[in-house]
């Protein structure tokens, strides 16, 4: 890239509701001044809606929720910007195809997540797609090595690399996530969106269990979902409601870390698990599943990953009862988690490839 020059980006997704990887566009943009942002966001918000880009100054464009509406306005989009650098965030093949065909050259794809089809007609019909919206000049990314692998594996061998560059984390801990708990309390949080493949009523079942050898013990959902009321319901039938609380979404994350003193992730499948770091360095422990992005994560730090074969709420009560040895390593991981997860690692990664393009 030329010295001084200002080169456009175009940031494209599908949602400014608060996820994974929605929350960290926006300190991406401000974190990477020497480049001009712009947004084309695939779906409005929602009235009343959380959206992450509230308050931020980048210029916004939306697509629309009918699909055909949505690829008219992104090919224009993309037609009177051609020129300029796209990057595409888990957008998914139908509109990967649409910049392409509208005239994007320069153009990072960046892969953040794991499931592509759920019928052999989807699989039929999706991967002719993405083989037609695959360019030889784009370039790639992967939030995981796992995640990487899966794309390769199941969608496309790409002849050129996909550059790993983990999700990039930064939270401000708060104080109430160093005070001891109260012998006999123990507040379990989960932090994410209510919806499918997050294994939450699994999760409310581990909540009953505990609430049985602990009397005192609390927790706290925080995020919202298409799930909320059926979890609700649900709390109602295992008979403790009084004991559950669904805080709903929360700008400062690291506020609900603070005041829990165990962060609990039973996911079926993920592609990284941002809130499973945040945790951590927000100085709270973290129990996660034994699925491939969480156990990446935890890669050196096993003692966190439930047993596979085990039976969840038995496994996560015996983990609460040493409490103590969770946390003990704690300082360690969190040491670890801030530079293997930095802002910094990614945003090197990103601005190479963006600087791999003329300007």
């Amino acid at each position: 890239m030329i010295s001084g020059a200002r080169q456009k980006i175009h940031l494209v997704h599908l949602t400014s509701a608060p996820g994974g990887l929605e929350v960290l566009l926006p300190g991406i943009v401000a974190s990477l001044p020497s480049y001009d942002f712009s947004l084309f966001v695939i779906r409005p918000p929602l009235k009343e809606a959380p959206d992450v880009y509230t308050g931020t100054e980048v210029e916004k464009n939306y697509g629309s929720g009918n699909n055909f509406a949505a690829v008219i306005r992104l090919w224009k989009y993309v037609s009177s910007n051609s020129k300029d650098i796209f990057h595409l965030f888990n957008t998914g093949p139908l509109f990967l195809m649409i910049v392409r065909l509208a005239g994007a050259r320069k153009l990072v794809y960046s892969i953040h997540g794991t499931v592509y089809w759920n019928t052999r007609f989807q699989k039929a019909i999706r991967k002719m797609i993405w083989k037609l919206a695959i360019s030889d000049k784009y370039l790639f990314t992967a939030n995981s090595s796992y995640s990487k692998q899966v794309f390769l594996d199941t969608v496309c061998k790409l002849s050129k690399y996909i550059e790993i560059a983990y999700n990039p984390i930064s939270v401000n801990p708060v104080a109430t996530a160093a005070n001891e708990r109260k012998k006999g309390h123990i507040r379990i949080g989960y932090a994410g969106r209510l919806v499918e493949g997050k294994n939450l009523f699994l999760w409310l079942k581990v909540a009953k269990r505990i609430s049985i050898d602990f009397n005192d013990a609390s927790f706290s959902l925080y995020g919202d979902g298409k799930l909320k009321n059926e979890l609700v319901r649900y709390c109602d039938e295992l008979g403790i409601a009084d004991r559950v609380k669904f805080v709903g979404f929360v700008r400062d994350i690291s506020e609900a870390y603070g005041d829990c003193d165990l962060m609990l992730f039973l996911s079926e499948r993920e592609s990284f698990g941002n809130a499973v770091v945040e945790s951590v360095l927000c100085g709270t422990p973290a129990l996660v599943s034994d699925i491939p992005a969480f156990r990446e994560i935890m890669v050196n730090w096993p003692q966190y990953i439930l047993p596979r074969d085990s039976h969840p709420e038995e496994a996560v009560l015996e983990k609460i009862k040493h409490f103590e040895d969770l946390k003990h390593n704690l300082p360690a991981v969190t040491a670890e988690f801030k530079t293997r997860f930095s802002v910094a690692q990614h945003l090197e990664k990103i601005n190479k490839l963006y600087e791999a393009f003329p300007a």
